[in-house]
């Protein structure tokens, strides 16, 4: 018979007082870091538009903080990026569910009308920060609960998600993907919770109201919602409760995520007529290039027969990898092939982790894989299959967008990559978890003084505050 993964069964002859001692002294060492580099982001990027998405995302928050409205899908006319700072407009953002710009108006709405734009924009920066905080805390606790035989693994998790360069970029500008992160992380908090089997009925209607908040995020989120549903029926089902056991913790999660965030979605279908409506096909304002053939389709198999349709293809991958650690231009040149060869390792092993994680009797993974890994891991295919789907018929400027869309998963997912590597490294985890923590604060060095230094200066005063 397989004996268990040595990783899995750490000794625990040391005091229990001594281990959380430091273990939280850890966390707060990792927690500190993330926030110096976080501020330093916050305070360092340029306002007024350099970061994308930046301003209408300011737009959003200042017009329901203005008008006490939520906008609705229109035409507005803008002549630039200042536009978003003064008229104040959703613009294009005007689909996205409501729930950091919810929040975003309520900060805007305590500064008052006194504060400068600079002080608001700056605001909602640290609103960005502070959500982000919250999700490490939450991420922390729920790896504990998840896997409450491990020492150090929660405090490995938690620093290589602080530490991961586009979790950064998220929690330290105004992206609603740190109010997804929170969100999530809050939502797989409450699942180790209903894992650990106390609680009754209260953890499922926790963790159905956090993946309702999940829902306000943005649509790319709405798959691991699904996953969210799918890990509380396995945990029930695997408690040998009856099936109305079961039904009646499904429909508990369900009602919860309905009561925080079906009104939205039902004001969709009010309106527009459509359950999941964006702003270009309401409008018919997209102006992405895409490969059309000559039936005037797009299809993502027959562009693989085409020269122009296998570029598509290889800047939809190629976007996919680059852009899940950071901006692709945040790193100096000379670096970038070393980084991501380090980064695409990373990944591979992962994977090779995972595959031998599950296939190993004992192992947390195998003990885990139908209530947490095959759920969000599923989740995530369905997520990349829609992102290759958006980049190669629709957007081919979307190539760059994977790591944003990925990133309010980062807790849940990097629990995973996390418990995989362990698995595989076995006695060396605890070496390969600290070359990886290593690994991303090199990159967050580098990526900040190429900013600081080049980047910043080359493009100062292109974007005038309004």
């Amino acid at each position: 018979m397989d004996q268990p993964d040595v990783p899995d069964a750490e000794p625990t002859d040391a005091p229990a007082s001594r281990v959380g001692r430091a273990q939280y002294i850890a966390l707060a060492i990792v927690l500190a870091i993330y926030v110096a580099l976080a501020l330093r982001l916050l305070t360092l990027l340029p306002l007024w538009g350099p970061v994308l998405d930046e301003p209408i995302y300011f737009g959003y928050a200042k017009s329901v903080a203005v008008t006490g409205r939520l906008p609705v899908i229109e035409h507005v006319e803008v002549g630039g990026l200042q536009d978003y700072y003064t008229l104040p407009s959703a613009g294009d953002a005007g689909h996205h569910p409501p729930g950091y710009f919810l929040l975003g108006a309520l900060v805007l709405r305590i500064m008052g009308s006194g504060a400068s734009l600079a002080a608001q924009n700056y605001a909602l920066r640290g609103l960005s920060l502070a959500l982000g905080l919250g999700a490490l805390l939450m991420l922390f606790f729920a790896v504990k609960w998840l896997v409450p035989r491990s020492r150090w693994l929660p405090v490995g998790v938690t620093a290589v998600v602080a530490f991961f360069p586009e979790w950064l970029l998220v929690s330290s500008v105004i992206y609603l993907e740190a109010y997804g992160g929170f969100a999530m992380c809050a939502t797989l908090l409450a699942i180790a919770w209903y894992m650990r089997g106390r609680g009754g009925a209260w953890p499922v209607a926790v963790a159905g109201a956090c993946a309702g908040l999940m829902a306000l995020t943005k649509y790319t989120v709405l798959p691991f919602c699904v996953a969210a549903g799918a890990s509380v029926f396995v945990i029930a089902l695997r408690r040998r409760r009856s099936w109305g056991q079961v039904v009646g913790h499904v429909a508990i999660f369900m009602l919860a995520a309905l009561v925080v965030a079906g009104w939205w979605y039902g004001r969709n279908v009010m309106l527009y007529g459509k359950l999941l409506p964006t702003t270009d096909e309401l409008l018919s304002t997209t102006q992405h290039t895409r490969l059309v053939l000559r039936d005037g389709s797009s299809d993502m198999i027959a562009m693989l027969f085409l020269p122009q349709g296998r570029v598509y293809w290889k800047l939809a991958l190629t976007g996919a990898f680059k852009h899940l650690w950071s901006p692709s231009d945040w790193l100096p040149e000379a670096a970038r092939v070393t980084m991501y060869a380090i980064g695409g390792a990373l990944l591979v092993g992962s994977l090779v982790g995972l595959i031998y994680g599950l296939r190993r009797k004992g192992s947390a993974l195998r003990e885990l894989a139908w209530p947490i890994v095959a759920p969000w891991m599923g989740a995530l295919a369905l997520l990349f299959g829609a992102y290759l789907r958006w980049t190669l018929e629709v957007s081919i400027q979307a190539h760059g967008e994977f790591g944003k869309f990925v990133m309010p998963a980062i807790g849940p997912l990097g629990f995973i990559a996390g418990l995989s590597l362990r698995t595989l490294t076995g006695r060396w985890a605890a070496i390969v978890g600290l070359l990886a923590i290593a690994f991303l604060l090199t990159w967050d060095a580098l990526a900040v003084h190429h900013l600081a230094t080049v980047l910043i200066p080359l493009h100062a005063g292109s974007m005038p505050p309004p």
